[in-house]
């Protein structure tokens, strides 16, 4: 199971590398919206994607961030806050790939990805941050405190 389950990464990383050269076509309207920009990158490299609150591929969550925006990603938002906490771990527990990217003539394009490994659940509770508003909860991770939390971290720079 873990060679299947590395070789899926590898297969992960090479797709990244592939679009971070030739781009990704966004619509217009979905470029201001970070979001569906997001969805836009899923879509291409994620192979099988899924709409549950559940790890993005078997061993991967996979974030994007315009290299533009703040300094803060979104883990996971609930509705149901009956035990968040660990679902929202669960997600990222195995591997965090951020991808960071920037928009030029109507496409995406990869600046760089930081592949994260090894988490530490004291330190994911100790810097992660529920952001409650009205029925959501939103856990939200400095980008800088990824860095405190997981152990490893290989960089893969596309320009």
């Amino acid at each position: 199971m873990l060679y299947q389950l590395d070789n899926s990464i590898d297969k992960f990383i090479d797709r990244a590398k592939q679009y971070s050269n030739k781009g990704i076509e966004c619509p217009i309207d979905r470029k201001f919206n970070v979001g569906a920009v997001g969805k836009v990158i899923e879509n291409n490299i994620i192979e099988y994607t899924h709409r549950y609150n559940k790890s993005d591929m078997p061993g991967l969550e996979l974030k994007s961030k315009n290299i533009n925006s703040n300094n803060t990603i979104s883990l996971a938002k609930y509705t149901d806050p009956d035990n968040a906490f660990n679902r929202t771990f669960n997600k990222v527990k195995d591997n965090l790939a951020l991808i960071f990217y920037y928009i030029k003539n109507d496409k995406i394009y990869f600046n760089k990805m930081s592949l994260f490994t090894k988490i530490n659940k004291r330190l994911f509770a100790t810097y992660l941050s529920p952001v409650i508003r009205g029925e959501q909860i939103n856990y939200t991770i400095g980008v800088a405190n990824l860095e405190k939390v997981y152990n490893e971290c290989r960089v893969y720079e596309y320009e």
